[in-house]
């Protein structure tokens, strides 16, 4: 039986940090799949956020061969680590930074404990931040505006993230949020990690196309665009406290909704000849997004979800970058910068 070391590091030194304090629910950085996190301190004062790949966890629920566990985790810790440092040395400010990283042995077990260590979000992460239970509009859309730069920041050099979600948008000092959790990440390298169809983060913040089996053979279709699909989801979770894809699938008929083992009877056609459906349904659900929404904010807000949102991932995006001759068809320039906007025009009170 495998001891489950990653969970139990509590008091202990890890290389150079003192693990002072365990983290769990909602005191846990991020995202993370099969790791336990924890707060610790090093020498100097510094106080940081340290994630253990569990091992133990992988196996109990997955269980695969430890072997070959062992090698896939392995794989995936030097992933993540060398696309973070690869973040930091082009200074990605959006990027939650790892400050730290290595593998822990103890005497006695053969399995180790990939760990990470990063800058520590006080405030935590978006999905469960205090900030949401007040009515403030400039907060929320400063904190998608900040979304957006870090996806722009990832873009621009080939990365897509591929598990854009509140639970990995952390909010740091004067609310100042940065993108977290590379771990499922993916390059436009050929055979880069996660570069499979099928590989993505969380399927419960996917695209439509990802749902309905429809697979571009082009790399940014198939990936750049599945990002801004999630940042759309970002905004309609930070205005209205949905999750966006659900929100809008549900409204559908069960025969379009997609076939999985618990809808067997669900859309069979192509993803094209549904197009038309699942922008009916999609207009209908921002449009209740946006209902609450002060109306000078209304059409802006309305706009960028429609844009960002798009079933048809060759159409998602700012409708004249999609539209230019040549250039990057997913460029987020024109996003980054209306959404910028959006945050001037929310901190001017709504006239009567």
């Amino acid at each position: 039986m495998l001891t489950d070391i990653a969970s139990n590091l509590l008091g202990k030194r890890i290389g150079k940090w003192e693990v002072v304090k365990k983290m769990s629910g909602a005191a846990a950085q991020g995202g993370g799949g099969f790791s336990s996190g924890y707060r610790v301190q090093n020498s100097d004062g510094t106080i940081a956020y340290l994630k253990a790949i569990n091992i133990h966890y992988a196996f109990a629920s997955t269980g695969k061969n430890i072997v070959d566990l062992l090698n896939e985790i392995t794989g995936d810790y030097m992933h993540e680590r060398d696309l973070l440092a690869f973040c930091h040395g082009e200074r990605l400010d959006r990027i939650v930074a790892a400050i730290d990283g290595d593998i822990h042995t103890e005497a006695g077990s053969m399995i180790p404990v990939p760990y990470l260590v990063f800058e520590l979000s006080e405030k935590g992460d978006l999905a469960r931040h205090a900030s949401l239970a007040t009515p403030g509009l400039a907060w929320r859309l400063r904190v998608f505006h900040g979304a957006c730069v870090a996806l722009q920041q990832l873009h621009r050099h080939g990365i897509a993230h591929q598990d854009v979600k509140p639970g990995n948008l952390l909010i740091f000092g004067d609310d100042f949020s940065k993108l977290g959790d590379l771990g499922r990440s993916t390059t436009n390298r050929p055979g880069a990690r996660f570069g499979l169809p099928e590989q993505c983060g969380d399927m419960n913040y996917a695209p439509f196309e990802l749902w309905y089996r429809y697979n571009h053979s082009d790399w940014a279709v198939r990936r750049t665009a599945a990002d801004l699909f999630m940042l759309g989801g970002i905004l309609a979770f930070l205005v209205a406290n949905v999750n966006f894809l659900s929100f809008t699938l549900s409204r559908m008929p069960k025969e379009m909704q997609p076939r999985t083992r618990f809808n067997p009877t669900g859309w069979g056609g192509t993803y094209e000849a549904l197009l038309p459906t699942l922008r009916k349904y999609l207009a209908e659900a921002v449009a209740e997004v946006v209902a609450p929404v002060r109306a000078d904010l209304r059409y802006s807000i309305e706009r960028m979800l429609m844009w960002l949102c798009e079933p048809d991932p060759m159409r998602r995006g700012h409708p004249e970058t999609v539209n230019q001759a040549g250039g990057d068809r997913y460029s987020l320039e024109r996003i980054v910068s209306i959404s910028d906007r959006m945050v001037t025009e929310a901190r001017v009170p709504e006239r009567a």
